[in-house]
């Protein structure tokens, strides 16, 4: 079985999920561009901001990092283990999650609703829509500050 690594990209595909609430515009920002300079995709940066990953290894780790209660935290630790993903390095994705996560805020682990990601909280996560004007068609586009050309 192939090890998994807790390298850069895992990492901050890690930090994405645990801060993807954060309304810190330059912390986002940094984080966009690590991962661009990482060669991480615009739909691999909003999935691990979702709290998965495209990589099956990727998605149990960040599955462990969000673990907001020791009983959940036990599953993942299993399902990571059983994944493939080794003692120390299981630990090292603790570490990290317990470093973003600040104090407590709830006595049973951290504040469950600061990890919830949605639509609604995280506007860049809504798809977007350009609309030609000479057609009146929607066409979706990967960037919102793309511009359809015309025809």
């Amino acid at each position: 079985m192939i090890g998994f690594s807790l390298d850069e990209r895992a990492r901050l595909s890690i930090e994405l999920a645990l801060t993807a609430t954060s309304n810190d515009a330059l912390l986002l920002e940094q984080q966009d561009a690590t991962a661009k300079r990482l060669g991480m995709t615009g739909a691999e940066i909003d999935i691990a901001r979702q709290g998965s990953s495209f990589e099956f290894l990727t998605s149990r780790a960040i599955a462990l990092a969000l673990a907001t209660t020791e009983e959940d935290r036990a599953k993942r630790r299993a399902s990571a283990a059983k994944a493939g993903i080794d003692e120390q390095t299981r630990a090292d994705i603790e570490k990290l999650a317990t470093a973003f996560a600040g104090p407590p805020q709830k006595e049973a682990g951290i504040d469950e609703s600061r990890l919830k990601v949605t639509a609604a909280s995280r506007p860049s996560l809504q798809p977007h829509v350009a609309v030609a004007s000479h057609t009146r068609e929607t066409t979706p586009v990967s960037n919102p500050h793309q511009t359809l050309a015309r025809k």
